[in-house]
């Protein structure tokens, strides 16, 4: 993304996110059910449109179909924030079962770890310090997403059977 486009998309998250965070969420929405039920299912799916862009760096041959590589990031960044965004709207700000927490947990992570790691991305040329801190940072990424993908497959299942 340029530069103004990225300020454009951090702005909007950061008001979207603000707004849930002082609305009333669980008032009116509930994870069980209706919007929260969709906002979820919205999220996910973000968030795994979100992965595509690991997938298409590490197996470009079989997925070159999906995109050009900065493409594929631009959704990757996108998704990236805005899926998670929707899935704390899904459970309105609010902390419930043990299994659903460590889902919000993981993901919790890997957005962090994704801001962090945009961070130093774009910082890498600049110093060899970046470049190992940024080897560092991506194998810490890939074993957050990991968890994440475990714990979201656990929590959805879960919400089936009770």
């Amino acid at each position: 993304m340029r530069r103004i486009n990225t300020l454009i998309v951090a702005v909007i998250a950061l008001v979207l996110f603000t707004i849930g965070w002082f609305l009333p969420l669980h008032s009116y929405i509930t994870p069980r059910e209706g919007t929260g039920y969709a906002l979820g299912w919205i999220g996910a799916i973000g968030m795994m449109l979100a992965s595509s862009y690991a997938l298409r760096k590490r197996f470009h041959r079989l997925f070159d179909w999906i995109g050009n590589h900065r493409m594929v990031f631009d959704v990757h960044i996108i998704f990236g924030i805005f899926g998670p965004i929707m899935i704390m709207y899904h459970c309105g700000y609010r902390l419930g079962a043990t299994n659903s927490n460590v889902a919000l947990y993981s993901m919790i992570a890997v957005v962090a770890s994704g801001v962090i790691g945009r961070y130093l991305y774009i910082r890498v040329d600049r110093s060899a310090l970046i470049k190992k801190l940024f080897s560092w940072w991506h194998a810490v990424h890939l074993p957050f997403l990991g968890m994440l993908i475990v714990t979201t497959i656990f929590h959805v299942l879960a919400s089936f059977l009770y």
